[in-house]
């Protein structure tokens, strides 16, 4: 369920430009090039679907390696298997029972 950039929602306008160098894309080895070619795909690719958001309300972007985190946080995460393991009600009554000998001794120690 990825987020999808759509430029058309947002209010104030930017240039390309001001948004490549905002978004520090030279950090990770993409040319203002190939970034121009289609900025929404990048930006999408990249986890900063949220860009031009962040610069209307007067912020800089994520940083190209935060949002790569933000990325791997909020991804699907495998389910764990629940198992149906047995309680075993001897080794609990018996860490219970050394407990209290624990306790009888710290108290004829002190």
């Amino acid at each position: 369920m990825g987020h999808v950039l759509d430029t058309a929602t947002h209010t104030a306008s930017f240039e390309w430009a001001e948004v490549y160098a905002a978004c520090r894309l030279h950090l990770v080895g993409i040319s203002y090039a190939r970034f121009i070619e289609a900025p929404e795909e990048v930006l999408n690719r990249l986890g900063m679907h949220d860009a031009l958001e962040i610069m209307a309300a007067g912020f800089l972007p994520l940083l190209p390696a935060q949002a790569k985190v933000r990325q791997e946080i909020d991804a699907p995460k495998p389910v764990p298997k629940v198992t149906t393991a047995r309680f075993d009600h001897k080794k609990a009554t018996l860490r219970a029972t050394g407990v209290r000998a624990l306790s009888k001794w710290m108290s004829r120690a002190s």
